[in-house]
């Protein structure tokens, strides 16, 4: 894949200063073992080159101590059905549902998908990592994940994992939705179908997303990172 041009979104985010501001939040997408081993179930295309890059940037982010949010699917059996089959993959329970073990911190909290809504206060000042169970591509219809990236204000969100066509998609458009700002890591993200995965990369460009390729993430600081605009609001009642 050509390096691409970094593209600055044209998108203006309004904080509120009474809430906490976080520079960058970074979400490692279905980091999963059936993705990304070559035992896998279903891995995606140079899961090698995607495994050491997403291990790099996990470094980062531990290194700036930054929060990681980390959506995960979890499938129920089918019955006793066991089948090795690309239809059944990541089911709760199994090693290749489990997340890869570096992508993984000491101090996290697990939010289930089921109807419920509530979450704990400030989640992001208790825990270093939230992970997301997730029943499909779309993270955002689990409630509590709606809620979560609806409310969080970070300047940044930092997106690499699996898969472009699929679950990146669907985050990065409902980010932008949401009025955030996702910086996509293009060559650290897994893919299937490369044709679908660039047709994905394209409409998350022409929305607003910011491309960014792994070397370029690795020598800068969070805070040096490409956003949009940023206001904030210091009115006070």
């Amino acid at each position: 894949m050509p390096r691409r041009r970094i593209r600055k979104s044209d998108l203006a985010m309004v904080f509120d200063q009474k809430q906490p501001i976080y520079e960058c939040v970074v979400v490692d997408v279905n980091t999963q073992r059936d993705f990304l081993t070559s035992d896998g179930i279903l891995p995606v295309k140079s899961q090698k080159e995607i495994l050491e890059r997403a291990r790099m940037l996990m470094d980062w982010a531990k290194s700036y101590r930054l929060p990681v949010i980390s959506p995960v699917d979890v499938h129920r059996p089918r019955g006793s059905e066991t089948i090795r089959s690309p239809l059944f993959n990541c089911i709760e329970g199994t090693a290749g549902q489990q997340k890869i073990p570096f992508t993984l911190l000491p101090k996290r909290l697990v939010l289930e998908h089921d109807s419920g809504m509530s979450l704990p206060d400030n989640l992001l000042d208790n825990y270093l990592q939230i992970v997301i169970h997730k029943k499909t591509n779309d993270v955002f219809t689990n409630p509590k994940a709606d809620r979560l990236f609806s409310r969080l204000q970070a300047k940044r969100f930092l997106i690499f994992g699996v898969g472009t066509e699929r679950a990146i998609k669907h985050l990065g458009l409902g980010l932008l939705s949401r009025g955030k700002n996702p910086i996509i890591v293009v060559d650290a993200c897994g893919t299937w179908d490369d044709e679908a995965a660039e047709l994905a990369i394209r409409q998350l460009e022409a929305k607003g997303a910011i491309l960014l390729k792994t070397d370029d993430v690795l020598p800068a600081e969070p805070c040096n990172l490409p956003i949009p605009h940023v206001e904030i609001n210091a009115e006070t009642e």
